[in-house]
């Protein structure tokens, strides 16, 4: 009984992936064959627009698991602008491996609230980088800046780590 497959098989027969793909072009082809019209239709009125398929997390987290950290793929995941894929590349990126201007280049142009929830919970947490981000991002007059921004204060609120941080100013804005 393997239950795994069972639970993927569950989404479709023709969307049940049996061994792990590698390569980019095996991702994206999986990211493709997983996308749902009706799950694009909900994602482009939330802000993800045209480019993307309509993969639902749930499937982008288990196929996370299955290609575990590869920060390469990633990069070639973020570099083609998918959303699903972007989502996908924040999963299996080695944080670590960013500069700051890596980042920096990463945030700026992302217009979708879902991508930059996930790129920051996941990915910018846990840089050394995310305390100067932070700061920078949170006085941003852009929505999605800011919301980085205020992203990563509430990581280090919730993980009690308050220090850097003038409690009092956050409360007044």
């Amino acid at each position: 009984f393997d239950r795994e497959a069972c639970i993927l098989a569950v989404c479709g027969k023709h969307r049940t992936m049996r061994a792990s793909p590698r390569s980019f072009e095996d991702v994206f082809a999986q990211l493709e064959a997983w996308g749902s019209e009706n799950a694009r239709n909900i994602y482009a009125r939330h802000g993800a627009g045209d480019k993307q398929f309509g993969v639902k997390l749930g499937h982008l987290r288990t196929l996370a698991k299955k290609l575990k950290t590869s920060h390469g793929l990633a990069l070639q995941l973020w570099a083609t602008g998918h959303a699903d894929a972007m989502i996908l590349a924040t999963m299996i990126m080695a944080s670590g491996q960013l500069s700051a201007q890596e980042i920096e280049s990463m945030v700026k142009p992302l217009a979708y609230y879902k991508l930059i929830d996930e790129l920051v919970f996941n990915v910018l947490v846990n840089t050394v980088h995310a305390d100067q981000l932070r700061a920078r991002c949170m006085e941003s007059p852009k929505e999605m800046l800011g919301r980085a921004g205020w992203d990563l204060a509430i990581d280090k609120i919730t993980k009690h780590d308050t220090a850097g941080l003038d409690l009092d100013v956050i409360l007044k804005k």
